[in-house]
């Protein structure tokens, strides 16, 4: 019994995590189908993106899949993606063993916000498998020394995140080159060969998303190939063809002029309110990174802790731009800037970020009720969810006429 309860003590906020996170992991029981083509397209039909995951799953699943099939598959990595975190956190925690209650509490705000790590565990795409590739970095940059197995591996899995959905160079990547800045500037070692191996990893995933967006293709036509995957599973049904289409088969002026030219206006709007709605969860997240600019001793930590928040916000903001998955995007945004807070908190000791945090709570023990009230609404808005992930931004934009939809992308085939 002593044994346990150590065993408790020691790994609680791990376990923490673990009992917040498993009830959403059972959720997934009624998880959407409609995106099951993610599972069946490899690349016997051409080169292109999204088709890593069919060509892993062609070595294990039967000729014709049931729900179950896919249904083990996603709740098993999901349980693996729920356990890093769990562990990401706990050990982060327990790092700061000082001032554990106030990682304790900004993990509770993360986790009760309406954009949490809940929404990834809940996503019915494949942003899951992409979330726990950039958990399996995060574990790496944590664990490993700077070896060259460290930028071998590095390599190795942000190729699979892009050729699994190259959507990761914009929603995932920008928190991993964010501590690639930070391996430089703060991290010690030889500077040259960090940016120079850092460089070419970049390089190559560039080379990469490029290779996907110009040159994918499908040497099959659209209506054959959905007859195939009909008689692959039972889940694909009239409601997967729009999306097999834009996924697969639309050009890159189909999908501008379908998605992207009718929605700029509802673009701009959704932008703007869900700013000045989510302004105190984002206060809660900036805050520590302005009071370390501000702080900064020398031009060159001023500098690094500057070049990190503009990495992850330069390179997370085309998505917005481009595609209409808000809530994708803001689920990927905060998670990036949570993880990113609380890995460089776990490097260091003494880094102004992490005594930024530490004066961020004080300043909340000062005022407590003031954090109160800020906490309570944080924790309301994340109650229910849209399409577009706060429903008070869907109807302000429907009371000015905006909606959230577009141009029917694939006309020409009957529904």
């Amino acid at each position: 019994m002593k044994q346990i309860l150590a065993f408790c003590e020691k790994y609680a906020p791990e376990i923490l995590v673990l009992l917040l996170c498993l009830p959403a992991v059972y959720g997934m029981r009624n998880f959407a189908s409609y995106h099951d083509f993610f599972y069946f397209t490899d690349y016997s039909t051409g080169f292109g993106g999204k088709k890593f995951l069919g060509e892993i799953c062609s070595l294990w699943l039967p000729d014709v899949v049931r729900k179950r099939h896919l249904l083990f598959f996603i709740v098993g990595i999901k349980f693996i993606m729920v356990g890093l975190f769990s562990y990401l956190c706990g050990i982060c925690i327990n790092q700061n063993k000082e001032n554990k209650f106030a990682y304790i509490l900004l993990l509770v705000v993360y986790l009760l916000s309406p954009y949490s790590f809940y929404g990834v565990v809940y996503g019915a795409h494949v942003d899951f498998l992409l979330v726990t590739i950039t958990l399996l970095f995060l574990l790496l940059f944590i664990k490993c020394r700077d070896t060259w197995y460290y930028y071998l591996l590095t390599l190795i899995l942000l190729c699979c995140a892009c050729l699994t959905h190259h959507i990761f160079c914009n929603i995932y990547f920008p928190l991993i080159f964010a501590l690639f800045i930070y391996d430089v500037f703060f991290n010690g070692g030889n500077k040259k060969k960090k940016i120079i191996l850092y460089f070419i990893i970049s390089l190559c995933l560039i080379g990469l998303f490029c290779a996907i967006l110009f040159f994918s293709s499908m040497n099959v036509d659209f209506e054959t190939y959905y007859q195939y995957l009909q008689t692959r599973t039972e889940s694909i049904n009239l409601s997967s063809k729009p999306a097999l289409y834009y996924e697969y088969y639309a050009t890159l002026s189909e999908h501008i002029s379908a998605y992207v030219i009718p929605m700029w206006k509802f673009h701009c709007l959704h932008f703007f309110i869900s700013f000045l709605v989510l302004s105190p969860l984002l206060a809660i997240f900036w805050t520590p990174w302005i009071m370390a600019i501000k702080n900064a001793r020398t031009k060159t930590e001023k500098w690094g802790y500057t070049s990190m928040q503009l990495a992850l916000h330069l390179l997370i903001f085309p998505a917005y731009i481009m595609a209409v998955d808000y809530e994708r995007w803001t689920y990927a945004y905060f998670f990036c800037q949570f993880c990113l807070l609380m890995t460089i908190c776990y490097k260091s000791k003494t880094n102004l970020l992490k005594v930024s945090v530490d004066r961020l709570i004080s300043f909340a023990n000062q005022y407590k009720v003031c954090a109160l009230i800020i906490c309570i609404y944080i924790c309301s808005l994340g109650l229910v969810t849209s399409a577009t992930g706060i429903p008070w931004i869907e109807v302000i934009c429907s009371k000015c006429g905006l909606c959230w939809q577009v141009n029917e992308l694939v006309p020409t085939i009957s529904m």
